[in-house]
């Protein structure tokens, strides 16, 4: 079984116009990196999207039955679980979030919450920006 940990970023400012996120591998080797801009829907990009967006792709592209995906984001394992307050302002990604509650069922997959500090993907973005 598979272990991947994900993470999301914004570009300057949260929000801002553009962002992206990473996946990696246990061993912090990068298995995707993607950058996303605003023109979609012409809404920001924001870092809590970003982190979604990290989920949604390592599910679909990566995972098989029983792996694991770590992620550094509370928020990230909440709209996972279709968990939306009212007051969120980020309503329009709950097709994304039933989608990404169907596949984590489906394969069984073990989403989880690590440090900051263990998380390899946030790790390869701080050092990405440190540059």
């Amino acid at each position: 079984m598979s272990k991947y940990y994900i993470d999301g970023f914004t570009i300057g400012s949260n929000p801002s116009t553009d962002g992206g996120y990473t996946i990696t591998d246990e061993y912090g080797n990068i298995l995707k990196q993607r950058f996303v801009t605003s023109g979609i829907n012409d809404k920001t990009i924001t870092n809590n999207y970003t982190e979604f967006l990290s989920l949604h792709d390592c599910l679909y592209e990566f995972c098989k039955n029983g792996d694991s995906i770590f992620t550094d984001s509370t928020n990230n394992i909440s709209w996972a679980n279709l968990r939306f307050s009212r007051k969120s302002k980020r309503r329009d990604l709950i097709p994304m979030a039933q989608r990404i509650k169907k596949q984590l069922e489906e394969l069984k997959i073990n989403l989880s919450w690590v440090p900051r500090g263990d998380n390899w993907a946030g790790i390869v973005n701080e050092e990405m920006f440190e540059a």
